[in-house]
């Protein structure tokens, strides 16, 4: 096994391993290590041939970590196969990395050096290196984490008023680029951010100010998914509290409603922030095994690459799908949708629950529910990243909502709803019967949307408005068998182990969200899976035998040695 002091990759049982021994990293206004085993499993039908994200360009934002006033240490090593190019603090564009350049203001001149970051060296071997979920990714743009949200979104600082953040897609052309070197994020769908914005207090911005702002940059980040389709992954960051009225552990940019937002696994106060977010979301959306946010984050912003590769070339598209396959592709590749395939194929660890109580950081943690208001563990969001899970999801096939029953018991739809009382889009199964039970997994995502106010008094400003949609799962009588309810978020999940057969009504169910959402028309995705399991009757039956064989094995040892 090969060993060095950045990262360690090798396969045990067929599974790639990703590990990172860091002796530092770096975030925007925080720091932290890295000395743990990252695991990423692939778990899939034996047959089945894992998406790698092949021919999905991506961006890598990064954080000017070294701080120095000439040098800008925050790019990964070129690589021999991927096209790179690199926009640094300066926006001096360059397919170089480590280049040196000049930028001359009156007589004097300064000599700037784009060097070598560990940490962005580090994340990108989790993002597209080898082991990891994308290695086919035909280029990566490596954008300053300064210049991305100035430029590309339109963010000017920690102020509280919002910014003009209606940058579209567009190339840029810096004035001290290298010669004719461009930043083309048109083509760009999959964006990781391995670091945050973050303060842990100032006396020039109160805590009220910060939540504006906080508030400010989720509308941006949102307003671009929406405009573009493009899916952000970000890290929520350590587990030190974010400067805000009501405190909290996770930090913009992974606070946008549209954006997925990771955590680390295994949880530790020290490693990964605790959600919800500083105005009650369920946050983080879901986690990977890699230690510390940095690096958690680009093994699923690997995985979405391979989720976008896979819904581009139409697997699971059927001539029966009701789409053209352009449009197939189109609902396949939708941010929420690959949202909600990412979190429906997550595993949950032992102890997840999306039933806690407490405030900020100090909870006592219960048995799930099967009717929550909170759809994700704080710790955990929707369990750890699977990329077989979510690609077989994937597979299965788009289901429309229909009056009849469906076909499959797993699969995924891309659909709209209109806003109004108590309007429904509903998914009927029939699980057959037998020596079984079913365990339900079942994703519902949409996007928060951007309005513009005008306003006499401070000009141009934004405002997020979010549609409320719930889950629900009712059975043949028509009794309510689990939901997903929260108010604030938009995600919701239902988690429901040990469904009877019988026949079962999953209905997402719009609630409307207010004046700004009458008669209004919201897409949204959906995801499920049941999944047949022994019934507890059986269950109990197979688990007597498993624990009797040992006992059988040493007698007929015993006996046949006398």
């Amino acid at each position: 096994m090969n060993r060095d002091t950045t990262r360690t990759e090798h396969v045990v049982a067929g599974l790639p391993v990703l590990a990172a021994r860091m002796n530092r990293c770096i975030l925007l206004a925080s720091a932290a290590c890295i000395s743990t085993l990252a695991f990423v499993p692939m778990t899939a039908d034996a047959t089945t041939t894992l998406p790698n994200a092949t021919g999905v360009a991506v961006a890598q934002v990064e954080a000017n970590v070294q701080g120095g006033a000439t040098t800008n240490d925050q790019f990964e090593a070129a690589s021999s196969t991927i096209p790179l190019t690199y926009m640094d603090f300066n926006g001096y564009i360059s397919s170089t990395a480590g280049y040196s350049y000049s930028i001359s203001s009156g007589t004097t001149s300064t000599t700037y050096t784009d060097s070598i970051s560990i940490h962005a060296n580090t994340v990108a071997g989790y993002f597209y290196g080898s082991g990891s979920y994308a290695t086919g990714v035909s280029s990566v743009d490596n954008i300053d984490a300064g210049v991305f949200q100035g430029y590309f979104l339109g963010i000017t600082g920690a102020t509280t008023t919002a910014p003009a953040f209606n940058v579209q897609h567009t190339s840029y052309v810096s004035p001290t680029a290298n010669g004719s070197q461009t930043i083309d994020l048109a083509n760009v769908k999959v964006v990781n951010q391995s670091y945050t914005d973050k303060t842990s207090g100032s006396s020039s911005i109160s805590a009220a100010s910060y939540d504006s702002w906080i508030a400010a940059v989720n509308a941006a980040y949102d307003n671009y998914t929406n405009n573009n389709g493009t899916i952000f992954v970000s890290a929520v960051g350590d587990g030190s509290a974010t400067y805000t009225t009501t405190p909290s552990q996770i930090n913009p940019p992974a606070t946008a409603y549209n954006s997925i937002a990771v955590g680390a696994y295994p949880y530790s106060s020290s490693a990964t922030g605790l959600g919800p977010t500083n105005d009650g979301r369920s946050k983080p959306d879901i986690v990977a095994q890699a230690g510390y946010t940095s690096y958690s984050t680009p093994i699923v912003s690997g995985a979405a690459a391979a989720m976008v590769q896979a819904g581009t070339a139409a697997d699971g598209y059927s001539n029966n799908d009701g789409l053209t396959q352009t449009a197939y592709v189109n609902a396949a590749t939708d941010p929420r949708t690959v949202k909600a395939l990412l979190l429906n194929g997550a595993v949950k660890p032992v102890g997840w629950t999306n039933n806690y109580t407490g405030t900020n950081d100090t909870y006592t943690y219960l048995a799930p529910v099967a009717n929550a208001t909170t759809p994700l563990d704080p710790r955990y969001g929707a369990g750890i990243v699977n990329l077989g899970n979510s690609y077989v999801n994937l597979l299965a096939g788009r289901t429309a909502a229909a009056t009849k029953a469906i076909a499959q018991n797993e699969g995924w739809d891309f659909s709209a709803i209109t806003s109004g009382t108590s309007n429904t889009a509903d998914y009927i199964f029939n699980l057959s019967a037998g020596n079984q039970a079913y365990d339900l997994t079942s994703t519902l995502v949409w996007n928060a949307q951007v309005q513009q106010i005008v306003s006499r008094n401070s000009g141009v400003t934004y405002h997020e408005t979010l549609n409320n949609l719930d889950l629900m799962l009712y059975n043949a009588a028509g009794t309510l068998v689990a939901s997903s309810a929260s108010t604030v978020d938009n995600v919701q999940q239902i988690y429901t182990l040990n469904l009877m057969p019988g026949t079962y009504r999953l209905e997402v169910l719009d609630n409307g969200g207010g004046a700004s959402w009458a008669s209004k028309t919201d897409s949204y995705a959906l995801a499920y899976n049941f999944v047949a399991v022994p019934e507890p009757a059986a269950l109990l039956i197979i688990l007597s035998a498993l624990a009797a064989m040992p006992l059988l094995r040493r007698k007929h040892r015993s006996d046949s040695g006398r």
